[in-house]
């Protein structure tokens, strides 16, 4: 088991550089960080949110101008099995990010269900609703 040192972006900000130790259920380099994007889901829910999508237009830019990143989109619930439902919400993410110009070689997009909580154990509804988000690992490519 490894832990990394993560640099923390909020979503109303650039680089804040709050760093945190996490510890990933993937082995990951030193070079690669954990961009927690808070866009909030509801239920079932999985589509993009019209009030975050300027953000996420931001980061497709970004992306388009660096092209020595690579963004993996990481899609959760809060508790019980939602396979389908995290995948469902980074496909989505990563297809928005697509119409919006984004390399398709340089992304890629996984379901986490609820093996990666912000938040545990979920005692109250925040805890949950904390949990039901989008994040995205960012590696720089060699």
């Amino acid at each position: 088991m490894r832990i990394l040192l993560f640099i923390t972006l909020l979503l109303s900000s650039t680089f804040l550089g709050r760093a945190q130790e996490i510890e990933l259920d993937t082995a990951l380099r030193n070079n690669e960080y954990l961009y927690e994007f808070y866009m909030p889901y509801f239920g079932s829910e999985y589509d993009v949110d019209m009030n975050y999508q300027y953000k996420l237009e931001e980061m497709a830019q970004w992306i388009l101008k660096d092209t020595t990143l690579h963004l993996h989109i990481r899609g959760h619930v809060c508790c019980g099995d939602g396979d389908r439902l995290s995948r469902l919400r980074a496909h989505r993410v990563y297809r928005f990010l697509l119409d919006k110009g984004a390399p398709a070689e340089r992304m890629s997009y996984k379901g986490y269900s609820n093996r990666c909580p912000k938040n545990w154990p979920e005692k109250t509804e925040e805890d949950e609703n904390m949990n039901r988000r989008v994040d995205f690992v960012i590696r720089k490519l060699r």
